[in-house]
């Protein structure tokens, strides 16, 4: 039967391997590894060239997660997001909280997410203000779409117009559960 060396009996090995409380911090290093340099800078090429179109949902998001973990591979990351949350734009209008239930997940990673819904709702209320909405019933559903597909919960919107049919106001009402608002009028009070 054969004996198990003692650390000692291993010379070119260094006794901190051994000694954990004496070990010596790791350092991180100062670029990213090749591959995930490499990966992230295709990326950027691919929309740099192509635009958002040219990327698929976990592309979009491996860029977004990677801003917030740079020296991560997120790539196994965005595969739980989108396993769980089923497309970009329900990952990223997802709570926090529930965000944060992800494993690997960061409040960094899940606050670069939440900047990028509240820039895309800017981006449409934005859009919508200088267009009169009302022109077609395709611009208030569109609208309406942008605003309320991913808020989790029932919602009552009141838009008000000015003459010309461009948006003043979206103001909401009411909120409720999942699947039922309540809406009171004049007469109920």
């Amino acid at each position: 039967m054969s004996k198990i060396p003692a650390s000692h009996d291993f010379p070119q090995m260094p006794q901190w391997l051994f000694d954990l409380d004496d070990a010596r911090p790791v350092q991180m290093p100062a670029r990213l590894p090749s591959i995930l340099r490499n990966h992230r800078h295709d990326l950027h090429n691919r929309l740099m060239s192509g635009g958002g179109a040219a990327l698929q949902d976990s592309d979009l998001l491996d860029l977004v997660v990677g801003r917030a973990l740079p020296r991560a591979d997120v790539r196994s990351l965005v595969e739980r997001l989108l396993h769980t949350f089923g497309d970009y734009s329900t990952t990223i209008s997802a709570p926090v909280a529930r965000l944060l239930q992800i494993d690997g997940m960061t409040l960094e990673a899940a606050q670069e997410l939440k900047l990028i819904e509240a820039s895309a709702h800017r981006l449409a209320r934005a859009r919508v203000l200088t267009l009169p909405i009302l022109s077609s019933w395709n611009a208030v559903v569109d609208y309406c779409h942008t605003v309320l597909s991913h808020c989790g919960i029932e919602r009552l919107h009141v838009l008000y117009l000015d003459r010309k049919n461009r948006l003043i106001v979206d103001e909401v009402a009411a909120q409720g559960t999942v699947d039922h608002v309540p809406v009171r009028t004049a007469m109920q009070k």
